[in-house]
């Protein structure tokens, strides 16, 4: 298959390994499985004990120890705290999974904290309900001079 597929598979970099986590604030820690199939971009932090397949990681990303990574596209930014487990996500930038988190194919917008001990199965995570906003459109003004207006509520 690499000889007649080799050039439409990924090319593998290796990341960084450091001997310790505590002894750079960016690396892979080496008891961490990343699969050849995945890309981790340069100045991302994962403690040990994960493992990363088939996965895209961006920059500035944290990911706790003792996490299971499959699947998966993390944006730049996102925190993931430990023993947590993504299959088939996407995680946009800023996004926060709290420990013990269990998220399968699911999508988590921008900035979202996901709480720990979550479970959410195809689900697209959008905002919680106290910071959530909802427009709406408000007819009961007939003005001749304006049609509908949208009025956040």
């Amino acid at each position: 298959i690499n000889a007649e597929y080799g050039d439409m598979l990924p090319k593998h970099t290796p990341p960084a390994t450091v001997k310790s986590f505590e002894e750079s604030q960016y690396g892979v820690h080496q008891q961490t499985q990343v699969c050849k199939l995945s890309r981790v971009s340069e100045q991302v932090a994962i403690e040990g004990k994960c493992s990363v397949k088939r996965s895209f990681i961006g920059g500035g990303v944290k990911i706790g120890a003792h996490c299971r990574i499959t699947d998966c596209v993390i944006m730049m930014g996102v925190t993931i705290e430990t023993n947590v487990t993504l299959s088939n996500c996407v995680i946009c930038p800023g996004a926060i999974i709290r420990s013990k988190s269990n998220l399968k194919d699911c999508r988590v917008c921008d900035g979202y904290e996901v709480r720990g001990g979550s479970e959410f199965t195809d689900e697209t995570l959008i905002g919680d309900e106290e910071n959530m906003m909802s427009f709406s459109i408000d007819n009961s003004n007939n003005n001749s001079s304006s049609s509908d207006e949208n009025v956040l509520r």
